[in-house]
């Protein structure tokens, strides 16, 4: 009897240390389960939380900008081409764009890529004065030109780090004007971009012949006063050669040409300066000298590049 109540005694140990082992694997595996369920919350929280970020956080984020009236810092800007087209562009070249907007002009159509820009304008200002301001913008910022056309010409800019081709013509009672730009990368420009004073038009005031002979000068106002075609149509090529090289002779200039060496020797106001520099004339003498040369080429001057020699 006593064997049976042993045997019976260690069966119902045995059975409870399984059931104590049951319950602890059962402890782990709801812990685990627990644990699980736990990141899935979490996971599933911050999904919804970027979910809803992405729908709505750029609505909040412009209307907070647009309430305060900043815009956002970004590498490009918005510049509006027309009623229904955004072109992206550096900040760079919305400044090369902008410089080559002729200042009041009604801009007809803009045309940008990520590296050029076509741009139509019409003025009511004269072809004359709209040619000069471009000219103006050349001469200031001293950039290269390999073409200069007459008053309704063309004016071809050469830049290492970029080129232009403005058009200046007449259609009806307005001046138009185009200006293509190709630019290679806009963040490396070095060229200067400054932007000269828009001219007043002001009516032709050429000098009277007493006073021209008086001083000595074909045009003694052209260090003064921008010139224009009024103030050469009556010249001969030869006083548009000199009108031209009498710019440069004020500042003491030698000549090449023997028909101007001569000539400009006889005259009581000119001494040569031996440390003479293109660097002295100032942005209307090169602006003067250009619409100079320009007027010398439309009119197709014999003596543009012609040594005629010495007059007695």
């Amino acid at each position: 009897m006593e064997d049976r109540i042993e045997e019976k005694t260690e069966e119902d140990l045995d059975s409870s240390q399984d059931k104590k082992q049951v319950d602890k694997i059962e402890a782990i595996v709801n812990k685990i389960l627990l644990g699980l369920i736990a990141v899935t919350i979490v996971l599933a929280g911050i999904w919804l939380g970027l979910s809803a970020e992405n729908r709505f956080g750029v609505a909040i984020k412009q209307n907070i900008f647009k309430s305060q009236d900043i815009t956002q810092d970004t590498t490009t800007d918005k510049l509006p081409v027309n009623d229904n087209v955004i072109v992206y562009q550096s900040k760079k070249a919305e400044l090369l764009g902008g410089i080559f907007t002729y200042p009041g002009s009604k801009v007809e159509s803009r045309k940008q890529d990520v590296d050029k820009i076509n741009i139509a304008m019409n003025s009511s200002d004269t072809a004359e004065t709209v040619v000069k301001y471009y000219r103006d913008l050349v001469a200031v910022n001293s950039w290269s030109t390999v073409r200069v056309g007459g008053d309704t010409g063309e004016i071809k800019i050469t830049q290492s780090d970029f080129s232009a081709l403005v058009k200046v013509g007449i259609d009806g009672e307005f001046t138009t004007i185009t200006a293509d730009i190709d630019f290679p990368d806009p963040e490396t420009m070095t060229s200067t971009f400054n932007t000269p004073a828009k001219t007043e038009q002001v009516s032709p005031t050429p000098p009277s012949d007493d006073e021209t002979e008086a001083e000595g000068y074909i045009l003694p106002f052209s260090g003064t006063r921008l010139v224009n075609t009024d103030d050469l149509k009556s010249l001969s090529p030869w006083e548009l050669k000199v009108a031209r090289n009498e710019i440069y002779a004020r500042y003491g200039r030698s000549f090449i040409h023997k028909d101007l060496s001569c000539f400009f020797s006889k005259q009581s106001w000119y001494v040569i300066d031996p440390d003479y520099s293109d660097n002295s004339l100032s942005d209307i003498d090169k602006s003067n000298i250009s619409t100079i040369l320009s007027y010398e080429k439309s009119v197709n001057s014999p003596l543009l590049a012609k040594d005629s020699g010495c007059k007695e």
